[in-house]
C-alpha cells in the first residue's frame, strides 16, 4: 500500500488521514511543479511527456487511492448511514414521539409482531430510542390490563352471587393472549 498509516485506520479516522495526506500531496506536487517549472515548459513537451503536476496527482491516485478505494467507499457509506439515522430519528425525535407512541400502540393492539420487530431494529440504534417504544408498550399493557380488570369487575358485579369464576377467566385469558403464560 502507498501509505501504511491509511491501512491501519478505519471509518472517519481513515477518511481524515486520507484528506490530510491528499492535501499534503497536492502542496508537494505544486511546489515541485514550481521548482521544476523550466522542465515543465521546455523539456516535457518536447518529449511528449505529461506535465509534472499531472504526473504527481496521477501518482497519488495510482499508488494510494486505487488500493484503498473499497475502504473509502465503505467508510463514506457508514458515515452517511450514521448521519440518514441521526437526522431522521434523533433530530426529529420530538415530532416522531407522538407518532411512534400512537403507531406502536396500534401495532400492539393489532398484534403486528413483524412491524414491531422492524420498529425495534430501527429505534434500538439511537440513544434512548427504545424508551419511546417501552413507554408505549407500558401504556398499552396498563390500558389493556385496566380495561380487562374493569370488565371483570363489571361482570362480577352484574352477576348474581353465584360464583362462576368469570373475572378470573377474563384475567387469565388476557394474560395468555399477551404471552405471559
Amino acid at each position: 500500500m502507498g501509505l501504511p498509516s491509511l491501512g491501519e485506520k478505519h471509518d472517519k479516522f481513515m477518511l481524515r488521514e486520507l484528506v490530510k495526506r491528499w492535501s499534503n500531496h497536492k502542496v508537494m506536487v505544486l511546489r515541485l511543479s514550481q521548482f521544476f517549472h523550466c522542465l515543465d515548459i521546455e523539456f516535457f513537451p518536447r518529449r511528449s511527456l505529461p506535465p509534472l503536476n499531472e504526473v504527481g496527482l496521477t501518482c497519488f491516485w495510482d499508488r494510494v487511492y486505487n488500493e484503498i478505494n473499497g475502504k473509502v467507499r465503505d467508510a463514506v457509506i457508514t458515515l452517511i448511514d450514521k448521519e440518514l439515522q441521526h437526522e431522521l430519528l434523533v433530530v426529529f425525535a420530538n415530532q416522531l414521539l407522538g407518532k411512534v407512541h400512537s403507531e406502536c400502540c396500534a401495532l400492539l393492539k393489532d398484534d403486528k409482531v413483524d412491524d414491531l420487530s422492524r420498529m425495534y431494529r430501527l429505534y434500538h440504534k439511537i440513544p434512548k430510542g427504545l424508551e419511546l417504544i417501552a413507554n408505549a408498550f407500558k401504556q398499552h399493557v396498563t390500558n389493556e390490563g385496566t380495561g380487562l380488570v374493569q370488565q371483570a369487575e363489571d361482570a362480577a358485579s352484574n352477576q348474581a352471587t353465584t360464583s362462576s369464576g368469570a373475572p378470573e377467566q377474563v384475567s387469565v385469558q388476557w394474560a395468555v393472549s399477551c404471552g405471559f403464560f
